[in-house]
């Protein structure tokens, strides 16, 4: 079966039982989907390295709690909690209901003209709904707002040009009406925000540990600007799986990243996908915006519509081979048999095996996964996709680079969420040639960040 290239990997390792295990018990006698190959031989192992590095990190620096941040930290934190029970690890560790949205809202009225950058960020797809659902204004309000600016139904839903982008959003912040509901919005939200937060014990004046996948810093950024409001001036400490940008202010605490840095080699960067990623680490429940007090407890308010990658019973399935996985290598292993670098260098192999260089099988496991880079979740795309030969020559370097740097065209090409996966989809000729395309465009796009 394909899986046997990434078994290879665990040879002489103390994971290379426990994954064969795990793999005869549930892959032999369950349905044979390779997304359910991949998370026995790939994602359990990697998010288990993940969470011990985690936990060893904050014992060396005598932390006591650590938070796990809804959704990706679903996974993570039920990793942490077996770990430390198996073995006697003194850490409390905690699932805590957040999302961008939920904490960015009640921050507004106090960050000042930030606010309009969180608004106003840029997206795949960008629509006047998509930004103002971005502050969870309902439909009765956005359509008072566009007819305080004179935007007529039918652009509503229509994508916004760069251009088109940047002068609604100027007449949305300028408009003062919306600057006084943006502030009252954010102001009824505050309270029940800090209410959950307390009642979570972040403002108990110990220091605030959070972990997450991570990629900008910005929950860490918000969490310490409502701490600040509420006076708990406490260090905040975050344990991410790779950053793609440098914390803003040294204010906001101390960052520490497992895989990758904005620091790491372009290369490792590049062979690694942020949104693959967000793909495997799921969570059974749906997106938190916002708190709501019951009595006098505080409990999340979750989005409607729960825009889920799996069925319940494909869920229940995934995570009961992570589970299966975990106690079977905690009942053969002792905590003296892990060492950090070897966890670290051959989760880097598993991942770049699969995000770089995947099979048209390995892609195919993803082809129903979807992928949303807006706050809100206002839309959702396929996080791998299917293009043909004449599709794929957008995506050839050199006229990727006529196109934006030099003719400075207004459209860009398409976005792929997972580039490679495409090129492993698809049933085109040159495989090798495009990946090394993509791949030379990713290193100008690193570059550029930099």
């Amino acid at each position: 079966m394909y899986f046997k290239k990434f078994l290879a990997m665990y040879q002489n390792t103390t994971l290379e039982k426990t994954v064969e295990e795990v793999i005869k018990e549930y892959l032999q006698q369950q349905k044979q989907s390779p997304f359910l190959q991949i998370t026995a031989a790939v994602s359990a192992p990697v998010l288990f390295s993940f969470v011990w590095w985690i936990l060893k990190t904050a014992q060396q620096k005598q932390l006591k709690r650590i938070y796990f941040l809804a959704r990706d930290g679903y996974l993570l934190h039920q990793y942490a909690l077996r770990i430390c029970e198996a073995y006697q690890i003194p850490i409390e560790c905690r699932y805590l209901y957040s999302s961008r949205i939920s904490w960015r809202i009640p921050s507004f009225h106090l960050i000042g003209e930030e606010a309009f950058q969180m608004i106003f960020t840029g997206g795949y797809y960008i629509t006047p709904e998509v930004i103002l659902k971005r502050i969870c204004l309902s439909k009765k309000e956005r359509e008072w707002i566009y007819g305080l600016i004179g935007l007529a139904p039918e652009r509503w839903n229509q994508r916004l040009s760069k251009k088109e982008y940047l002068e609604f959003a100027r007449m949305i912040w300028e408009n003062f009406d919306f600057r006084t509901l943006l502030e009252q919005k954010s102001k009824n939200a505050y309270q029940n925000t800090i209410g959950y937060l307390e009642q979570e014990g972040l403002l108990d004046g110990d220091p605030v540990v959070i972990a997450d996948t991570g990629w900008t810093g910005s929950m860490q950024r918000t969490l310490r600007q409502l701490l600040e409001s509420a006076n708990v001036t406490s260090p905040i400490v975050g344990f991410y799986f790779g950053m793609f940008e440098s914390p803003k202010d040294p204010r906001d605490g101390t960052y520490f990243t497992w895989y990758f840095s904005k620091q790491s080699s372009i290369s490792d960067r590049i062979k690694f996908n942020n949104n693959l990623l967000e793909c495997i680490c799921i969570a059974p429940h749906p997106m938190t915006i916002a708190y709501q007090r019951q009595h006098d407890h505080y409990l999340p308010v979750w989005k409607e519509d729960n825009a889920t990658n799996l069925t319940q019973s494909d869920f229940t399935l995934q995570y009961q081979i992570h589970i299966s996985f975990l106690k079977k290598l905690l009942q053969e292993s002792s905590l003296q048999d892990f060492q950090q670098q070897p966890l670290h260098d051959m989760s880097k192999r598993l991942l770049q095996k699969m995000m770089y260089h995947p099979s048209q099988e390995e892609a195919l496991a993803y082809e129903s996964c979807y992928f949303c880079d807006d706050v809100a979740e206002s839309y959702r795309n396929p996080v791998v996709q299917r293009v043909t030969q004449q599709q794929i020559k957008q995506y050839q370097f050199f006229r990727r680079l006529l196109q934006k740097f030099i003719l400075k065209t207004s459209e860009d090409t398409p976005d792929l969420f997972w580039s490679y996966g495409t090129i492993a989809l698809s049933d085109i000729r040159w495989k090798s040639w495009y990946r090394f395309q993509l791949y030379l465009w990713d290193w100008v796009r690193m570059l550029k960040m930099k």
